[in-house]
């Protein structure tokens, strides 16, 4: 079939998105036989490339970011976890731990971009990687509690990897401590690890590196791409999410409700000095950085509702 220049302009509009010039339709003419041959050139053309990638970066532009959970275990991650999974604008959503990041980043990027909604245990900086508009949400806790919490549900939850090992003789909180000072995958959760996380340095490299990661955290936390918030003040940031379009009410059902103030001070009371010493070290930074936090974001310090 002959190739008319009729052909070619409607080649033109419809690959390159505009008309050709009279020289570039004798060109194209005198170079190609057919259409396809056209279509082929057209194709793999650095002007279509350069076209097709624009418009990419303006459907991004358009897209609402997805947004990132980083999970600090015991951080009321499952409450909220499970409310915003189960709202529709969040779907598809996806449950990943940093383990496992290897498998996000292999998955055909059309999926991977139709993802609004990834959560999981997961460090700060996960969103950098994926080639699309993000925003990370994150809550934390007081430190103290929040490790009594971890060290509890593990002894409870018979699916968890390490129920056997607290449980076939008994540790209790002191001996917990004392066991994760040589385990590294405990002691990265107990060990300051509200600040690993969110400063992007969860791994035990960063033990000694405290200091840094402080300050690492302390830009996170303050950046607008970073819902963040307290357990402690759980309400205030329900009401958050739902006035940013996320949650429709904040009306939710807790989960892995925490062990109470007394078992916790009762737990204190009885470790040793040794182990109140790793105590310390293990909440010194994350309670810094916790305190900080609060003043700088004006939360009011009056809590109220109850610890998950």
């Amino acid at each position: 079939m002959t190739l008319t220049h009729d052909d070619i302009k409607m080649a033109y509009r419809a690959i390159l998105g505009r008309l050709p010039s009279d020289a570039e339709i004798i060109d194209t003419s005198n170079r190609h036989a057919d259409l396809p041959s056209v279509r082929s050139t057209f194709l793999n053309s650095a002007e279509f490339k350069n076209a097709f990638e624009k418009a990419q970066k303006i459907q991004l532009r358009d897209r609402p970011p997805t947004l990132i959970h980083l999970h600090i275990p015991k951080t009321a991650g499952t409450t909220i976890a499970e409310a915003l999974s189960n709202s529709e604008h969040l779907k598809p959503n996806l449950i990943i731990h940093d383990a496992d990041i290897g498998m996000l980043r292999s998955l055909p990027q059309s999926q991977r971009r139709a993802l609004r909604y990834i959560r999981g245990h997961l460090s700060h900086g996960v969103g950098e990687t994926l080639g699309f508009p993000y925003r990370y949400l994150c809550l934390i806790r007081r430190p103290g509690p929040r490790i009594f919490s971890f060290y509890q549900f593990i002894r409870r939850t018979r699916t968890h990897p390490a129920f056997q090992t607290l449980n076939a003789k008994p540790m209790n909180f002191g001996d917990y401590l004392e066991f994760s000072q040589e385990n590294i995958p405990h002691r990265m959760e107990l060990d300051n690890g509200q600040i690993r996380r969110i400063a992007g340095a969860f791994d035990h490299n960063s033990i000694g590196r405290e200091q840094q990661i402080l300050k690492e955290a302390m830009q996170k936390a303050l950046d607008p791409l970073l819902l963040f918030g307290f357990v402690e003040k759980i309400d205030t940031f329900l009401a958050r999410l739902v006035e940013e379009g996320y949650l429709p009410t904040t009306d939710i059902r807790p989960h892995n409700v925490s062990p109470t103030s007394e078992e916790y001070q009762t737990s204190l009371d009885s470790l040793t000095q040794h182990q109140r010493n790793i105590f310390d070290n293990y909440t010194a930074w994350d309670t810094y950085f916790y305190e900080v936090c609060l003043q700088l974001l004006h939360i009011d310090t009056e809590f109220a509702s109850p610890i998950r």
